[in-house]
């Protein structure tokens, strides 16, 4: 895969009790296999974490989705409104064959947050 652009440090959730406050907030859609929890900031930025499950695979398998919903949110990062936290959450590992339907899985998921504003 080639790469779109950086990822740095502060565009990421990376505590557990991050994970834990988006998830509390309980703000959700699906689109196809992928769950996205939200949580809304002061901050004009977004942060994204993703959380893939031991339920949901090998570790080989478990990194390659992570690695998938990385470069997807490089591209598709700016259809998503400013100032939340979000996290991605696989349900399905086999809606992930590609980069392709992860990126249209995004796409998907940007327009029903949108339109939830």
């Amino acid at each position: 895969m080639r790469k779109t652009g950086s990822f740095p440090r502060e565009d990421r959730i990376q505590r557990r009790q991050e994970f834990l406050a988006v998830r509390a907030a309980r703000s959700r859609v699906r689109a196809g296999g992928l769950r996205l929890e939200w949580l809304v900031t002061a901050s004009p930025r977004h942060r994204v974490g993703f959380t893939v499950t031991k339920f949901r695979g090998s570790a080989p398998l478990r990194n390659r989705i992570k690695r998938l919903l990385r470069e997807a949110w490089r591209h598709e990062r700016e259809a998503f409104p400013h100032g939340r936290d979000y996290v991605f959450v696989p349900e399905d590992p086999d809606a992930f064959p590609g980069l392709a339907v992860v990126r249209e899985l995004m796409r998907t998921l940007a327009k029903r947050i949108s339109a939830r504003s």
